[in-house]
């Protein structure tokens, strides 16, 4: 019968106090639901990429050459250690007829980087294709897609090496039979550069491999052995492939210039064949012109013979026939051979005019043949991980990351803010329980009974806030964040995984945090006798405090504001405790806020103030007359504002924290005052302009942070044929998107050890519209000066999508910080009226009106949110400053400042709280039972 009281009781304690109740079972909510979701995310989102690499059998590697590759890359590649199987394919960069669309079509491959089907069925016929799934608002099942093949530079190269020219698709036109997502292109957009269409990369199909006419594969794909079965984002898989990548390069050093040896060798031969052709064919006429003088000398000499003849038959006297005869059928035979002589020489002149045609072109061919093959460059090896060779990998890798960074922090603010006010909470409650405490333990209850009250409040409470917290944790927050990236990448729902280790310590944190300081009042309060336990405490003991040491001050004070400051270091504790607690919230709203502001307009300002150009130009080499003619008449057109001559290379370098390859955009323009039209290169801190230095290089901020590297130090840069060059860094320029490094041509030269004549134009637009934008790169792509077109732009929409997955995340993250505000300032604000209900009743019953009794509690309040407001500024600059360190993507920096309106916003979301409040207090002091309360004790 006890303990049915006992637990009757405790049910009563619940329900009697919904308010309190519900307060520690949202804040355990929210700190749960931050922790658990934040720290589940990540794992979530790699888990979705793993699972999908996983079915589509993702390559470990890929080899490509600039030649392709022959039964000599194919012998070196099958001595790779560890190679568990390769595959070769095709692929042919090709264009939709009649648009600018490119699309880089595949062959389909056996079982390594598979395709998932989206809608229909892998091609089975010649004539079948599979397109990219986002191509489905463009076309059905069933249509008819054309294609246009346009000839790349490296088919060029690999025609001029070892192929005839040639078209490598037999078809252009194939029936769409389904719709697929590529485990190698796991990114929406900016998928990747090519030589047709705007230069930028759209899409992508995939056909059977019969289509392709080739005598040299052109990618491989490769898997170890060793890295089955690892975590594809862990350090020891990307150990692993670092190790196995070098392997393979180390295979294929020299093969380059083997592969142009026998290629030149192979050439040179057919040239020299060429060149002995020629002289045979000149040796031919010559013995053809010589065989004719011999008949010719042979016919004169045979008629001077029947000359003579008849001269000595007409002086011979008598008739002799015989003699008359054989001289007429020598003179016969004779004319035979003078018309086969003409004949001959007729043919002859024929053949003779016909090498006099023929045989100065071919010797030119021949010389222009020796010319290429002289100028013949070796072929280029490219070795790309997951990470170089899949568009999205390592971006959505590195989504996942920031999430992680995130879930280190946000949800430490969240929890040790719920925990101090469920600790101040709890402890309120076991004070006001006091009374009741010592009733049980008169009535004979043992100290576990009358502690089981209390820590069965803070199990029941906490439980139902963590389960709740941890549900939402697990399922919605992560679909969320999720959703927000999904934009940026061909992902289309998240693996949610249970994680027992986050449940267990988000449980463990909001179990402990309210039964632990509970349970520990209680074993003090009922250290006391029973009898003090049947008696209230005493209020506290009022003091003097510091403003009234400042007697001029607190002379003029009026009687409420003595009473509001007496009161504040009264009750220090709950002072304290409404300062952290304001400030947490303060500090995250300013965070997330910051943040914010710190990612809008980054975009807009490196492309209208830093970065000026729209499009990089790069020509061919040796350009021919002509094709020079049609760039500069197209440089010069209306449509294009203004050109700068410049260098362009892609350099590269491993750096941050993953020691990933860093892609470097070099310019080196011939003229600087040109150049500074197009780039405005200044310190963004000092705001001083920079100009290209004479020896050194410039570099945009990002890059130089990665490398850890201020202006005097000197950096290793490697060039494009992985070659590494020492350069001191001149200046650090502003710059929030990309790696760029600027350096005079004297400075490069120096530097690298090359001439650095001007290959590209920096080309700014009239009509920056992204669509003139793109008319304007498949205007270039077209003339056959251009070897590619870099939009300055392409990295901005990647960029974007970052930002609106930062944007929707810090959105949630704002929301929990924003509610938690409203459960910390109504929890706090509640013991504070708890704590003085009866003083509050005095007063009302001394004739203070409603309005005074609210304000004469809720000043304090007011006052210590601004003071907590004030000390969440702090505590937000100095968060918001290690987030801005930690949270960009290696390729890109966000602004580190704050913006007035984060502290204003901050302010105003927690004041607004702080008066909403008021208003619900005020109703609860208006329906305050006086009589009741007076016989209470504060």
């Amino acid at each position: 019968m006890h303990k049915k009281k006992l637990w009757k009781d405790i049910g009563r304690s619940i329900t009697g106090s919904w308010g309190r109740f519900f307060s520690i079972l949202s804040l355990m909510a929210l700190g749960t639901f931050a922790f658990v979701g934040l720290k589940v995310t990540g794992p979530d989102m790699r888990a979705t990429a793993e699972n999908f690499y996983d079915q589509t059998n993702l390559a470990d590697m890929i080899l490509t050459s600039t030649w392709g590759l022959n039964d000599s890359d194919q012998d070196r590649l099958a001595n790779a250690d560890q190679l568990e199987r390769v595959e070769y394919g095709y692929l042919e960069d090709v264009t939709v007829k009649d648009t600018d669309t490119s699309m880089r079509i595949f062959s389909t491959p056996e079982d390594l980087s598979k395709y998932e089907v989206v809608e229909g069925n892998m091609p089975q016929e010649d004539d079948e294709i599979v397109l990219d799934y986002q191509q489905q608002s463009h076309f059905e099942l069933g249509d008819t897609i054309d294609l246009n093949q346009g000839e790349s530079d490296d088919e060029e190269d690999a025609d001029e090496a070892e192929e005839t020219s040639q078209e490598i698709l037999d078809r252009t036109s194939y029936k769409v039979v389904g719709f697929v997502k590529s485990s190698e292109i796991t990114e929406t957009t900016n998928i990747g550069q090519t030589t047709v269409g705007t230069g930028q990369l759209d899409s992508y199909g995939v056909v059977p491999e019969g289509n392709f006419d080739s005598d040299v594969y052109m990618i491989a794909r490769m898997n170890f052995s060793d890295t089955q079965g690892l975590n594809a984002y862990s350090d020891n898989y990307d150990q692993l492939i670092r190790e196995h990548q070098n392997s393979v390069e180390e295979l294929f050093a020299d093969q380059d210039e083997q592969r142009l040896s026998d290629v030149k060798e192979d050439r040179q031969q057919d040239i020299d064949d060429g060149w002995d052709e020629i002289n045979d064919t000149r040796q031919e006429l010559e013995d053809a012109r010589s065989q004719l003088d011999d008949a010719q000398d042979q016919i004169q000499e045979g008629q001077e013979q029947i000359d003579e003849n008849q001269t000595q038959l007409a002086q011979a006297a008598g008739d002799q026939p015989q003699e008359q005869d054989q001289l007429e059928q020598a003179q016969e035979e004779l004319e035979e051979q003078r018309e086969e002589y003409e004949e001959n020489r007729e043919e002859y002149e024929e053949q003779r005019q016909e090498a006099d045609e023929e045989i100065p072109e071919r010797e030119d061919e021949l010389r222009d043949a020796q010319d290429e093959l002289d100028d013949l460059e070796a072929p280029e090896y490219t070795f790309e991980d997951r990470k170089e060779g899949n568009p999205g990998y390592k971006q959505y890798l590195e989504n996942s990351q920031r999430v992680d960074i995130l879930s280190n922090i946000f949800p430490v603010f969240l929890f040790a803010i719920a925990v101090l006010v469920s600790l101040t909470t709890m402890t309120r409650f076991v004070e006001e329980e006091r009374v009741n405490t010592g009733t049980l333990k008169a009535l004979g209850y043992s100290n576990w009974d009358v502690k089981k009250k209390f820590v069965v409040y803070g199990i029941v409470s906490s439980s139902l806030g963590a389960i709740l917290g941890t549900a939402l944790g697990h399922t919605l927050l992560p679909s969320v964040i999720f959703e927000a990236y999904a934009a940026s990448s061909t992902f289309s729902q998240v693996t949610l995984n249970f994680s027992l280790l986050y449940t267990l310590i988000g449980f463990a944190i909001a179990i402990i945090c309210t039964t632990l300081p509970a349970y520990l009042v209680a074993s003090r309060e009922l250290k006391e006798k029973t009898a003090q336990l049947l008696v209230a405490k005493p209020p506290k003991k009022g003091s003097r405090i510091l403003l009234e040491r400042i007697t001029p001050l607190w002379n003029r004070m009026s009687f409420t504001y003595k009473v509001t400051a007496r009161n504040l270091f009264r009750y220090k504790k709950r002072m304290f405790m409404t300062i952290f607690g304001v400030a947490g919230c303060a500090a995250l709203l300013v965070t997330g806020f910051g943040i914010r502001d710190s990612l809008t307009g980054i975009v807009d300002h490196q492309f209208e103030n830093l970065v000026q150009y729209d499009l990089i130009v790069n020509q061919n080499d040796d350009l021919s007359d002509e094709e020079q003619d049609q760039l500069n008449n197209k440089l010069e057109e209306d449509d294009v504002r203004h050109a700068t001559d410049v260098y362009y290379e892609e350099l590269n370098v491993r750096a941050g924290e993953n020691n990933d390859i860093q892609d470097i955009t070099l310019l080196a323009p011939e003229d600087e005052r040109a150049f500074q039209q197009d780039v405005n290169m200044i310190n963004r801190q000092s705001q001083e302009p920079l100009s290209l230095p004479d020896d050194g290089v410039i570099l945009s901020e990002k890059l130089a942070d990665l490398l850890g590297a201020q202006t005097g130090d000197t950096v290793t840069l490697n060039d494009d044929e992985d070659q590494s060059h020492k350069v001191k860094v001149a200046g650090i320029t502003e710059m929030y998107m990309g790696h760029y490094a600027y350096m005079s041509q004297e400075a490069y030269q120096n530097a690298f050890d090359s001439s650095g004549d001007s290959n590209s134009y920096l080309v700014t637009l009239e009509d920056t519209s992204q669509e003139n934008i793109d008319n304007q790169s498949s205007a270039f792509m077209d003339l056959d000066g251009t070897q590619g077109v870099v939009q300055s732009s392409a990295i901005s929409e990647q960029i974007d999508n970052v930002i609106d997955g930062l944007n929707n995340v810090i959105l949630v993250l704002i929301t929990c910080a924003t509610l938690l505000a409203f459960v910390v300032i109504y929890n706090l604000t509640n013991i504070n009226v708890s704590e003085r209900i009866r003083e509050l009743s005095t007063i009302k019953v001394l004739g203070f009106y409603d309005r005074e009794v609210t304000m004469y509690v809720y000043r304090e309040t007011i006052l210590l949110s601004v003071l907590g407001i004030l000390a969440g500024y702090v505590v937000g600059y100095f968060l918001h400053d290690f987030i801005m360190q930690t949270l960009p993507p290696d390729d890109a920096m966000f602004s580190p400042g704050l913006e007035l309106s984060n502290f204003g916003l901050s302010a105003g979301i927690t004041l607004l709280i702080t008066f909403i409040l008021m208003f619900v207090i005020h109703r609860k002091l208006k329906n305050i039972d006086m009589l009741e309360a007076l016989q209470s004790a504060d």
